[in-house]
């Protein structure tokens, strides 16, 4: 069976063997998984057992399941929007000023000339 996303119909049919089912969607999981940047490969593999880990956990209830997933997500999209929400906060922030300048000002002066321009 070549690897891509089955018609409806198709997933039905498959559903009615459920070792059947599984193995597709290990297989699609895998070649998803491997088409991404190598750099994020890693990450994914990791994410992914953390997945098969709550389904394991889950096995007698696939609703059970379903909603440890999203809780997993729910959890993972709150971390992202906290540090996104912080992070455009300290940018938006103007820095604050120095303290004393007057002590950091050079103890030498100079006095700036003016250049003319070229074609003056």
């Amino acid at each position: 069976m070549a690897s891509g996303i089955l018609a409806f119909d198709e997933l039905l049919a498959m559903a009615q063997e459920p070792e059947r089912l599984e193995a597709y969607r290990q297989r699609e999981v895998r070649s998803i998984i491997e088409r991404a940047p190598y750099e994020i490969r890693r990450r994914l593999r990791g994410l992914q057992f953390q997945v098969d880990a709550h389904r394991r956990l889950h096995h007698d209830s696939p609703i059970g399941a379903c909603i440890q997933l999203s809780k997993m997500m729910q959890d993972s999209f709150y971390k992202l929007h906290t540090y996104l929400t912080q992070t455009t906060r300290e940018a938006a922030s103007p820095l604050p000023e120095p303290k004393n300048t007057a002590a950091r000002s050079p103890k030498y002066k100079a006095k700036v000339i003016p250049l003319p321009l070229k074609n003056q």
